[in-house]
């Protein structure tokens, strides 16, 4: 009989705490319960309350703590933030119930494309001595304006580099031609190019001066470009454009780095499908010259996997026209994925 008073009194307690509705933790799951994070990458985390029938509880109040901030931190959402590499106990405490994930921050790898996830199978790897062959095709490349050159400055594998040229008169909307390779439909890929724009740039007054893209199979595209008005700054930007579907530009979240015209930059790219919808949890991540510009965890992707990458160069935006004789160069892709 006293146990059962002392078990009413808890339940009113509860009752009174949360504004009349009756919360009675009896345990508390973190998800996911691990994960992997490169440095600056943020993932969320969440906490399932259930009751002592195993039923979901929802609006309770949660505490989050991280057992190492030096290794990552996490704010009251549970939003996990990576600082350094290492390994650190996420917990969640709701009424004196508490659960845990373990979060591991991974330093950047020695290779040339330190961001590259472990375990990706290797699509392409291809310096520019041929404008086509080993999986790649030149495509629209009706004018000449692609080309093979050489910069003995070339950072990954000189001499030789692909040359896309913008003459005086150039058209906004187009692009010099394109460097296409089809995919094996992947739904995680990974892709570093080492990329060079021009000093000077006549930038598009659309703002957008696009790089390299990837298509789904049931069409639309996603690509990433240098975004700035003309005479910049110019920084990275990611673009989804998939069939209805949200199409909002992905803008620098974690570190603005601005791209410097005449110098050879290292750009990796990370796109993985989300395998929930409500939220998705898709990923898209850039980094320029090893800093982590973008981290958005939160993409809905298309049902068709990935099956086309292209270099397509695209200046604009529709209209206007180059008044001066511009370029990029690229020196080396390499794709991989699964």
């Amino acid at each position: 009989m006293e146990r059962q008073r002392r078990d009413d009194y808890a339940r009113r307690r509860l009752h009174r705490r949360h504004g009349g509705r009756a919360f009675c933790v009896a345990s508390v799951a973190v998800r996911p319960d691990t994960a992997t994070l490169p440095i600056e990458g943020s993932w969320p985390f969440h906490a399932m309350l259930r009751d002592s029938a195993g039923d979901s509880l929802s609006g309770g109040a949660v505490t989050w703590t991280s057992s190492d901030p030096s290794v990552a931190v996490v704010d009251s959402t549970g939003l996990v933030t990576a600082v350094a590499p290492g390994t650190a106990t996420i917990t969640a405490v709701s009424e004196e119930h508490s659960g845990s994930g373990l979060i591991t921050v991974v330093r950047p790898g020695a290779g040339p494309w330190p961001n590259e996830p472990a375990g990706f199978r290797v699509i392409g790897d291809n310096p520019f001595t041929a404008l086509n062959g080993d999986g790649w095709s030149l495509i629209d490349n009706v004018s000449g304006l692609v080309t093979l050159g050489t910069d003995p400055q070339a950072p990954l594998s000189p001499p030789g580099v692909v040359q896309y040229v913008y003459p005086i008169g150039f058209s906004g909307g187009g692009g010099p031609g394109a460097e296409e390779r089809d995919l094996p439909g992947l739904r995680q890929v990974f892709v570093g190019v080492w990329w060079k724009p021009s000093n000077p740039w006549q930038g598009h007054p659309s703002n957008v001066n696009k790089i390299e893209f990837l298509f789904p199979s049931g069409g639309g595209d996603i690509y990433l470009g240098m975004y700035g008005p003309p005479g910049g700054a110019y920084e990275l930007r990611v673009l989804p454009q998939f069939p209805n579907l949200a199409s909002d530009w992905l803008v620098p979240n974690v570190n603005r780095v601005p791209v410097t015209l005449g110098q050879w930059h290292r750009i990796e790219w990370l796109l993985i499908y989300n395998t929930t919808t409500d939220p998705p949890n898709g990923i898209v991540r850039w980094w320029l010259d090893g800093k982590l510009i973008g981290d958005y965890f939160n993409v809905q992707f298309p049902n068709g996997p990935l099956s086309v990458y292209k270099l397509s160069a695209i200046w604009g935006g529709v209209g206007s026209a180059k008044t001066e004789v511009d370029y990029y160069w690229y020196d080396h892709v390499h794709i991989s994925g699964r």
